[in-house]
């Protein structure tokens, strides 16, 4: 009964392994507040973004920042759709039930990124204020987004691979793969809006 009307992990809660397991620390970090991946697997990204606003608060000294998520996302999902017809394009005479062509479908842009992705994100596309890319449900709720965007992707990787068979060149069907990103960079501009090419900003 209290599994059902509270959950497997509440219920199985110990407070006194809580109050034995204390992380007191020394120095605090002062911020406006906590962010908020919601249904999303972007940890990374908020971590790293959180990092860098820190500075740029006590740097511009304001109480009141965020950096635009969004747009850190539109971004990664673009260059991991790339990266994925990339790996399609180096596997295209793999057989479908090989490992390697296995492993490549199984995701193509699942969230989830490491440091040096979020380093390479940022110096490659730079960064924004929250204010002028805002959230969108997508980047909310990932799952949809992700979910068609990866049928999308393996029926791209089904096209490129039977043109390979019928004896297209690489170089057709890299023209088809640049077909492909902008109908990509399509989907992500209906799913998360299209980033702003220039903002103003203002801080108080």
């Amino acid at each position: 009964r209290a599994a059902a009307t509270n959950g497997l992990l509440k219920a199985a809660e110990d407070q006194f392994v809580l109050a034995r397991n204390k992380n007191p620390y020394s120095t605090a970090l002062p911020s406006d507040g906590v962010t908020n991946q919601k249904h999303s697997g972007r940890c990374w990204m908020f971590a790293g973004l959180n990092v860098l606003r820190f500075e740029l608060m006590h740097k511009w000294n304001i109480s009141d920042f965020e950096f635009s998520e969004n747009y850190l996302l539109f971004w990664e999902k673009m260059e991991k759709a790339n990266t994925y017809l990339e790996y399609v394009l180096d596997t295209l005479d793999e057989t479908t039930d090989s490992r390697i062509f296995q492993y490549i479908n199984a995701g193509p842009i699942e969230d989830g990124n490491w440091w040096q992705g979020f380093a390479n994100l940022v110096s490659k596309y730079g960064l924004m204020p929250k204010s002028a890319y805002p959230e969108s449900e997508n980047s909310r709720h990932t799952s949809d987004f992700i979910q068609y965007t990866n049928s999308k992707l393996r029926e791209f990787a089904i096209e490129m691979r039977t043109a390979h068979a019928a004896g297209e060149s690489i170089e057709q069907i890299r023209e088809r793969k640049d077909e492909y990103m902008k109908l990509v960079y399509r989907m992500c501009c209906i799913a998360l809006g299209e980033p702003p090419r220039s903002f103003d900003f203002f801080a108080r």
